[in-house]
């Protein structure tokens, strides 16, 4: 191994942690607090230190597990060495009853933090549009941040509703983290109109907020889009010289929140090139039916698409319900063999100086 991924299930929330060979570790959120404490911990334990934990953004299914973590597992907030949290102090999310916004978990977490003494960068963000920053982790990995822009951050402040109380965000009784809820239905890819459906509208200031960045490790890049909104993602990369005629070529995409049609466009899928999409989630929210089967029908009607693209799920049993071997076959068929695709489920990624990882599945 150079450099593992491994997508956890987290519910309808995110959380990944990447391993390096030279040992190596970072923690990208957590999802929510069973997640954390039934699943995640149990690798957490196994690890010397967290040389880095992002905390992309407050929603809950991205903060609750991180608050559980630093609350409750002493031995694992002890590996932590730094923290990426744009916190309370200069941040706010605003009241919205139709968001799952966590502006009191966020006010906790940042306490805990302080209690715990727990290193923390709390200016993870770019000043302007034109503004670049890149962090360097041990010397072998690099990350160059995409989102949140400072007038992001300064909105969501604007919005924090007064004397809002920090509230615990988790409800940890049982070890059974599965959901009740069904993955609703979804309409063939045949059946979607690209033209008159509409992409890229999410404008929500939680996701506003996100942290987004591109990680380098040797000559292999990876996009991490947490739930960040796809035209600050785009203007970070034109800032980064990235065009049309010059693509960000990028081994995969973590698709910016679970998949979501309102976080991705056709202007993204100009400047990035690859193969691989992937998305975490369950796909059971109450909220939304993510990952949104209009994501995958924009990807695969892109006409600089790859030849063979690849969509990747952290959850087994939502590839099949989203997307058909039927539908694969299809496309394929409708492409004369020049252009295909497939789903499938895989939860670790491994890169090996230069070698793509198993394409087995798991």
């Amino acid at each position: 191994m150079g450099i593992k991924f491994k997508f956890f299930e987290a519910g309808d929330g995110d959380s990944i942690l990447i391993s390096t060979k030279k040992g190596t570790n970072l923690l990208i959120d957590a999802g929510f607090g069973k997640n954390y404490r039934y699943v995640i911990d149990k690798e957490v334990v196994k690890l010397k230190k967290l040389d880095l934990v992002v905390l992309t953004h407050m929603d809950k299914d991205h903060i609750c597990g991180l608050i559980e973590m630093v609350k409750n597992h002493k031995e694992s907030r002890k590996k932590i060495k730094e923290l990426w949290f744009n916190s309370m102090r200069s941040v706010r999310a605003r009241q919205n009853k139709n968001v799952n916004i966590g502006y009191g978990n966020a006010k906790l977490f940042d306490k805990l933090l302080e209690k715990h003494k727990i290193p923390v960068k709390d200016d993870i963000f770019l000043k302007d549009k034109f503004d670049k920053k890149k962090y360097i982790i041990n010397n072998e990995i690099e990350l160059t941040l995409l989102s949140p822009l400072e007038i992001d951050l300064e909105n969501l402040e604007r919005e924090e509703p007064k004397n809002q109380k920090a509230e615990f965000c988790n409800n940890i009784e049982a070890k059974n983290i599965s959901y009740k809820r069904t993955v609703k239905n979804n309409k063939l890819l045949s059946d979607i109109d690209i033209d008159s459906t509409i992409f890229g509208k999410d404008s929500e200031l939680a996701n506003m907020s996100s942290i987004a960045f591109i990680l380098k490790y040797g000559n292999k890049q990876f996009l991490f889009l947490g739930d960040a909104n796809i035209e600050t993602v785009n203007k970070s990369l034109n800032n980064l010289n990235y065009s049309k005629s010059n693509r960000l070529k990028v081994e995969f995409v973590k698709l910016s929140h679970h998949g979501s049609k309102n976080n991705i466009n056709s202007d993204f899928l100009d400047i990035v090139e690859t193969s691989k999409f992937i998305s975490l989630t369950e796909g059971k929210s109450k909220n939304n039916n993510h990952p949104n089967k209009e994501t995958f029908a924009l990807i695969l009607n892109h006409k600089n698409r790859a030849k063979n693209i690849e969509f990747i799920f952290n959850y087994k049993d939502l590839v099949r319900k989203k997307i058909s071997k039927k539908e694969e076959e299809r496309y394929s068929l409708e492409n004369n063999g020049l252009y295909s695709f497939r789903a499938y489920n895989k939860s670790i990624l491994n890169y090996e100086r230069g070698e793509d990882y198993d394409r087995e599945d798991a």
